[in-house]
């Protein structure tokens, strides 16, 4: 067994009876985290305190008068995708009033301000009136009779040289050297060395020529100053001062005096007498034919080539032009009746979208075939099984699309033939020949301006059938094929006739066009179309 000793029960005395003393920890290490901490935190203070963007300009300057052009990069350093996103307000700015006006940038709550400072530092430019100036020794000249047109943003003083005269005197003869200024609001200035020619007193009156008697065509617009000019001795050709009045009515024949009258610089003025004949080319046709036309000389450029084209033939058609847009048009031979043919059809399709309207009867509505319904010539059920029977709406689109005649003869069997034809003289406001079943040309216009004005649903539905219709021998034979024509064609025995709506872009028009006893009936329908359609 070891023995203690005496320094080691000294220590085993003095860890029972005493502390030990405590080693101490290093500070280093919170010190660097607290630096580290603060960094961060000036870091971020730094990042967030940094604007998003900055304009690189603090005004900029712009021509009065011109577009303002914004170009943010020009303008403006940011971020690709901050510069995309900044938002310019150009509000306040006016570019035709000299000033300065803010110009906005924002991106968020970030918004910066420029100083756009609209100037004019453009000279104003001149057109100045033509010719040689010549000015009677004594009289006076105003600046601004020497100038045709000028051009600037703001107001334009006229003026002669430095002094800024308004007028200038000449008391002798011969030639006087003078500067033209223009001087806009901002003091820009634009000269012009002129000469003026201070002649003797002048007592000529100026020549008037070409004032031979003028032949007009009924309707027309003639340019009454067309190879008429004037001459001056002093002035030159004065033509462009010619003036003209008297009476003169382009739609009624007959002989009229134009006075035409001229100046010259020095007051003395010529006169002279025109005589104007308005005469009618189709006179002989009007005394054998009823032929209206509205005072309009858009409709005699329309009536003009269709009556040389049709000459005599007139005679036998009935003619109805109507514009719908103006409310103009011309009415030929417009209440002579011809065999109706398939053109009945309109009127009974109507009479009954008439009564559909009314309530009385529904489209769906099934109509068994009866055999005394039967007929041949154009349409489909002909060939079709009709034991099931047809809705009444089917029938309609088939009496228009086809010109089906038994779905015709089903639908009047139906309504009653003589309900069918009291309707159609509703609207035509007088009594037809129920036996043959007329119709005119001014009736055929009566049904379709009704289809046209209407609010029904179901005659606007009839117009657009009308549009598909199979047969296209007669109205849109010759016109575009882009040009919708809703339209209904009818021919029995020498009767043949189109009537529809063509709806032109320069606006759509009635033609209805009737006829009996022509040779080449649907090729001279179709020309009376094309030439309509080309002429208004």
């Amino acid at each position: 067994m070891k023995t203690h000793t005496s320094q080691q029960n000294l220590y085993v005395q003095k860890t029972r009876s005493g502390r030990r003393r405590p080693r101490k920890k290093p500070v280093w290490p919170v010190i660097v985290a607290a630096v580290l901490i603060l960094a961060v935190a000036v870091t971020a203070g730094v990042l967030l305190l940094q604007p998003s963007f900055k304009l690189l300009e603090e005004s900029m300057t712009v021509e009065l008068g011109s577009p303002l052009q914004v170009d943010k990069a020009m303008l403006i350093e940011a971020k690709p995708d901050i510069l995309d996103r900044i938002e310019v307000d150009t509000a306040q700015v006016d570019t035709n009033q000299v000033g300065e006006y803010p110009l906005s940038f924002r991106y968020e709550k970030d918004v910066k301000t420029l100083t756009v400072m609209v100037t004019d530092t453009t000279p104003p430019t001149a057109e100045l009136v033509p010719g040689d100036i010549h000015i009677m020794v004594g009289k006076t000249l105003t600046a601004s009779d020497l100038v045709a047109r000028y051009d600037d943003h703001s107001p334009v003083t006229i003026s002669f040289g430095e002094k800024g005269d308004l007028s200038l005197d000449f008391p002798q003869v011969g030639d006087v050297p003078v500067i033209l200024t223009l001087t806009d609001a901002a003091g820009n200035r634009k000269e012009y060395p002129l000469t003026i020619q201070v002649v003797p007193k002048d007592t000529v009156p100026p020549v008037l020529s070409g004032l031979d008697t003028l032949d007009v065509r009924l309707g027309s617009i003639p340019d009454l100053t067309d190879g008429v000019s004037a001459s001056d001795d002093m002035d030159g050709d004065v033509t462009a001062r010619i003036t003209h009045t008297g009476d003169l009515d382009l739609f009624k024949e007959g002989t009229y005096t134009i006075t035409y009258a001229v100046k010259d610089l020095a007051g003395n003025e010529a006169k002279a007498d025109r005589t104007v004949t308005v005469t009618d080319p189709y006179k002989s046709l009007r005394a054998s034919n009823e032929i209206i036309i509205d005072d309009d000389p858009a409709v005699h450029q329309v009536l003009g080539p269709v009556l040389d084209y049709l000459g005599s033939k007139v005679s036998r058609m009935g003619i109805v032009y109507y514009d719908l847009e103006t409310g103009k048009g011309f009415f030929i031979n417009q209440d002579t009746q011809f065999r109706s043919a398939s053109t009945a059809k309109l009127f009974v399709n109507m009479a009954l979208y008439d009564r559909v309207d009314k309530g009385e009867v529904s489209l769906d509505q099934r109509i068994y075939y009866q055999s005394s319904d039967y007929e041949g010539g154009t349409g489909v059920i002909q060939g079709m099984d009709r034991s099931k029977g047809f809705t009444l709406a089917t029938l309609a689109d088939y009496a228009m699309k086809y010109s089906d005649n038994i779905a015709f003869n089903m639908i009047r069997r139906f309504l009653g033939r003589d309900e069918s034809f009291e309707y159609y003289e509703s609207v035509i406001g007088h009594d037809t020949n129920r036996k043959m079943t007329s119709m005119g040309a001014a009736d055929g216009y009566d049904l379709m301006k009704l289809l046209y004005t209407s609010d029904s649903e179901n005659f606007k539905h009839m117009l657009e059938v009308l549009k598909e219709t199979v047969f296209s021998s007669m109205l849109p034979k010759y016109l575009p094929e882009d040009v919708a024509v809703a339209h209904k064609i009818g021919f029995y025995a020498g009767y043949y006739h189109d009537v529809g709506i063509v709806y032109d872009k320069d606006g759509p028009y009635i033609l209805a066009v009737f006829s009996g006893g022509l040779s080449s009936p649907e090729e001279t329908i179709a020309q009376v179309s094309r030439l309509v359609f080309e002429n208004r």
